[in-house]
């Protein structure tokens, strides 16, 4: 197994130009290529289990543009999503998709996976904040799908066919996004006891939680008591954020 880290995506494209021709092409032939991103994939989507090339997006972490004015950041794959989500929240902007594993994976994965997270309830995935995207073929060719408005319904919405995709149609190296306003509350609602969790998670709310889970062992931590006055409670409890 050989392992490969571009640093721009001409490298990528270099990369993928001779692996073509020497017919490294099928996901699962001896002599394949795979594309990871951060790794921290739970269903071991980037392990590389009959060797061949491993093609590492990390060294492409660059947060290229973030603009307040079209709501719009320019990344490369290789960010970090609580990074990205960080920058963008400093200049009142939000991006919602908030994987398990934000802290670690990459952009490029998100959109590989069109990952969503807890908040996907009320914001949806990745692929409803991909407005276009910088791919590398498998020939070694590099495109351009998309742009960068908000409203583009003309033609083949190919920035939609490959999010998602798990690298099979090419691999991403730079995303253009949609941002929204950055929510200015935010609130955590609790309610401990199943039994009256049922009637209140059944409630008609004029917008629908950011998002909601069931946990079986739960308990308030002592910053939330001194922070919000809470009592220590615990045990079964359905958690939602709006």
């Amino acid at each position: 197994m050989v392992r490969r880290m571009p640093t721009r995506c001409r490298r990528a494209s270099a990369h993928h130009e001779v692996c073509f021709r020497h017919s490294a092409l099928c996901p699962l032939s001896r002599n394949s290529r795979h594309a990871t991103r951060a790794g921290h994939g739970y269903v071991g989507g980037c392990v590389p289990v009959r060797g061949g090339i491993v093609l590492s997006v990390e060294r492409l972490n660059c947060i290229r543009e973030i603009n307040a004015g079209d709501f719009v950041a320019v990344t490369q794959a290789g960010v970090i999503t609580k990074d990205l989500q960080e920058a963008v929240e400093k200049r009142g902007l939000f991006l919602p998709p908030d994987p398990a594993s934000r802290g670690e994976s990459f952009i490029g994965g998100n959109i590989a996976t069109n990952a969503g997270g807890p908040r996907c309830l009320k914001y949806g995935v990745t692929r409803d904040y991909v407005l276009g995207l910088e791919v590398v073929l498998a020939d070694g060719t590099v495109v351009r799908v998309g742009g960068r408005t908000h409203k583009n319904k003309t033609g083949f919405d190919f920035a939609r066919l490959f999010t998602g995709s798990e690298g099979l149609l090419g691999v991403v190296t730079e995303a253009t996004l949609k941002l929204i306003p950055l929510p200015p509350y935010r609130a955590v609602l609790a309610w401990v006891s199943a039994r009256c969790a049922t009637p209140c998670a059944r409630c008609k709310v004029s917008s629908p939680p950011a998002s909601c889970r069931a946990r079986r062992n739960w308990r308030t931590n002592s910053r939330s008591r001194r922070r919000i006055g809470a009592p220590r409670t615990s045990g079964c409890a359905v958690v939602a954020r709006i």
